[in-house]
């Protein structure tokens, strides 16, 4: 992978004739989501692939790739990458989902949305997957910026089929804080620390979605598992 962004296809929908099924009772799906900061450099989409490979994921949702268009690529190692940007050549924002090979079987079509945002449907046996990859923005974005976002993904959630299992993942730049009061459906009563006004909106989002937020709230993890962010100048959050 060369430091500049990938080739754009023209085309977001896929055709296969003989998909796998990603999805099927007792069949366990791994999945995790990381913000790589920038893939526009050579080298990271592989090393991204190989951590994915030791811990034994299916796909990986990526925030911050800063990859631009959109389009579909495959690595070396045969991992696939689709991947929705900015179009106006700028390498900021960016997401993407990485696929393993037999992951990459069982996409059904995606569509990219904008440079925050990608939403991508997988075969199941029982039930499809919608999965949507997002990068919301930090905290201290204009609450115009903010109220975009979560407006833009409400939309997003629209096309999702409503049979469908839904999955959000990504980068939300939330804190959603230890006070569960009216939330304990949304996120448990394991949170940590006090919710920020992203963490607000999240939980507000989920709460009117009927969704449960799946990170470090709902089950019981050691205080240090629940950091998951680790600002440039090395402070946890």
């Amino acid at each position: 992978m060369t430091g500049s962004s990938p080739s754009s296809t023209g085309d977001a929908t896929t055709a296969t004739s003989a998909r796998d099924f990603l999805t099927a009772p007792r069949k366990m799906v791994r999945v995790g989501t990381w913000n790589v900061r920038t893939m526009y450099q050579a080298s990271v989409a592989a090393q991204t692939a190989r951590i994915m490979g030791e811990h034994s994921l299916d796909m990986v949702g990526i925030s911050e790739c800063r990859w631009t268009g959109y389009g579909e690529t495959t690595l070396v190692s045969g991992e696939a990458v689709i991947y929705s940007g900015r179009e106006d050549g700028l390498h900021r924002q960016g997401v993407a989902i990485l696929m393993s090979r037999k992951t990459r079987k069982s996409l059904i079509d995606w569509k990219p949305i904008n440079e925050r945002m990608m939403v991508a449907r997988f075969q199941g046996k029982c039930t499809n997957l919608s999965v949507i990859q997002c990068y919301a923005p930090t905290d201290d974005a204009s609450d115009d910026e903010k109220d975009e976002f979560y407006d833009r993904l409400q939309d997003v959630k629209r096309l999702c089929s409503r049979h469908d299992i839904l999955m959000i993942m990504g980068d939300l730049n939330a804190k959603v804080g230890s006070n569960n009061e009216n939330l304990t459906a949304v996120m448990g009563k394991h949170g940590v620390g006090v919710r920020n006004e992203s963490g607000e909106m999240l939980t507000n989002f989920c709460n009117a979605n009927g969704m449960v937020i799946g990170g470090g709230t709902i089950f019981p993890h050691k205080e240090i598992h629940k950091l998951t962010w680790v600002s440039p100048s090395g402070h946890k959050n």
